[in-house]
């Protein structure tokens, strides 16, 4: 099928990144779907795991975990590997891609590395989160923030008093850390108290061009910073069982439901249904993502 020719027309487009099991192998595919629920296209690869985690950047959609890392660009509807190992985080800094590559438990450390295009620094434990500030890498783990300059350990700060949980926020291009207690900004080589955490109650909070989705308070937030302090915008109501997705081309966050009955469902941030229909997959598959593309 010539992919410009489903570009002729004014029907939206959806993907689904589906994966399932086959014989010993994870089958993932990237499913391309009309609004009226016809089947325009199927990618499948053949990997070790499935990529149920994703990352968007400028109308390309990054999908990862055990079976690798993936790009797909969404105006070709082309998907491609980029890595084949487990790699649990993906995000970009000044252009530039980072990621995570989880090697799990060794005998007598934790192998695990925050790796660009160019080089990899050895982090030797388990990364919950991380980011990439100028000069300085920040890595998060279970209960500290390690601070890297230069690619070399600097620094150590021991948050074990902050857990159960802790993630990172970035906001207006400032950096906090965010655990049940506190919000903490990190500046430089310090970490800043700025106020009790009375914002984010989600262990995993999806955080995306400013806005915070939260399933435990059933809240998605659109916040800032005024007069250096954080600001709740805008509320939207979490849908039950919805889960957060985002049209590439508006560069809007979405939500979407896969329901018991295998149908597909997508609904803008006022609860207004955009789309259902029912997708064509078979019954070990497991849907993993929904994307509005176009």
């Amino acid at each position: 099928m010539n992919n410009n020719s489903m570009y002729m027309n004014n029907d939206s487009i959806y993907m689904l990144q589906v994966s399932g099991r086959n014989y010993n192998n994870v089958v993932n595919k990237f499913q391309y779907y009309n609004e009226y629920g016809k089947l325009l296209k199927t990618e499948q690869f053949s990997d070790i795991g499935d990529i149920s985690y994703n990352t968007i950047y400028k109308n390309k959609i990054y999908s990862f975990g055990p079976g690798g890392l993936y790009e797909t660009d969404s105006k070709n509807m082309k998907s491609i590997k980029l890595n084949d190992k487990d790699i649990n985080i993906v995000k970009f800094y000044n252009e530039k891609m980072y990621f995570y590559v989880n090697g799990g438990y060794k005998e007598d450390y934790y192998d695990s590395q925050i790796c660009s295009d160019k080089n990899c620094v050895q982090i030797n434990l388990a990364v919950v989160d991380f980011v990439v500030a100028d000069e300085y890498l920040y890595v998060l783990g279970l209960n500290s923030l390690s601070i890297f300059k230069k690619d070399s350990l600097i620094k150590k700060i021991d948050l074990s008093e902050n857990i159960p949980y802790q993630k990172i926020l970035e906001l207006d291009n400032r950096f906090f850390v965010v655990n049940d207690n506190k919000i903490l900004e990190i500046v430089k080589e310090e970490l800043l108290y700025i106020v009790d955490n009375d914002f984010i109650k989600d262990r995993n909070f999806i955080n995306y061009n400013n806005i915070v989705a939260d399933r435990i308070s059933k809240n998605i937030t659109i916040m800032s910073i005024k007069n250096n302090l954080l600001s709740k915008d805008k509320d939207y109501t979490y849908l039950n069982n919805a889960r957060i997705t985002y049209s590439l081309n508006e560069e809007e966050m979405l939500m979407y439901k896969y329901t018991i009955n295998n149908n597909v469902e997508l609904f803008s941030l006022d609860g207004s249904t955009l789309v259902k229909f029912k997708p064509n997959i078979l019954d070990n598959d497991s849907v993993f993502m929904v994307y509005k593309i176009k």
